[in-house]
C-alpha cells in the first residue's frame, strides 16, 4: 500500500485504497470548472497564446497531504485570469473542493488552501 493512499475498510468484506492522485484529479477538475478559480476562459484575442504559453497543468497543481487521522489538505496553487474577484472565487473554489472530494471518495478534507501565483491579463 502506497503511503500516499487513502483506506477504508469494510464489514470483513475487504479493502477499498484510494490514491492521493485521485484526490488531486477531483481538486484539480474543480478549479478548472468554467468559473472556478484556474478555469475561466481567455478571450479570443489571448486564447491562442495563452493555450500555447500556459498549459491546463500549468495554471494549476494540486499537492495533498495525509494527516494522521485519515484526512487530507489541498493545496492548489493556480493562475487565474484577471478580472475576477480573488478573494470571492478562492472561498467559493475552497468549499467546492472540499465538497466534490468528500461527496466523490468518502475522504475528509481538514484544510483547502489556494495560493494564486499568477494572472493572465488580456
Amino acid at each position: 500500500m502506497d503511503i500516499n493512499d487513502f483506506s477504508y475498510f469494510t464489514d470483513g468484506i475487504g479493502e477499498i485504497r484510494i490514491s492521493s492522485d485521485v484526490i488531486a484529479g477531483i481538486a484539480f477538475k474543480v478549479c478548472m470548472e468554467p468559473g472556478g478559480i484556474a478555469g475561466g476562459e481567455p478571450t479570443s484575442s489571448i486564447k491562442g497564446y495563452v493555450n500555447k504559453m500556459m498549459s491546463k497543468q500549468e495554471r494549476c497543481k494540486i499537492e495533498i497531504g495525509k494527516l494522521e487521522d485519515g484526512s487530507c489538505t489541498v493545496t492548489a496553487t493556480v493562475v487565474i485570469l484577471a478580472g475576477i474577484n480573488i478573494p470571492e472565487t478562492a472561498v467559493y473554489a475552497q468549499g467546492r473542493i472540499k465538497q466534490e472530494i468528500e461527496s466523490m471518495s468518502g475522504v475528509k478534507v481538514s484544510q483547502v488552501n489556494i495560493y494564486v501565483s499568477g494572472v493572465i491579463f488580456n
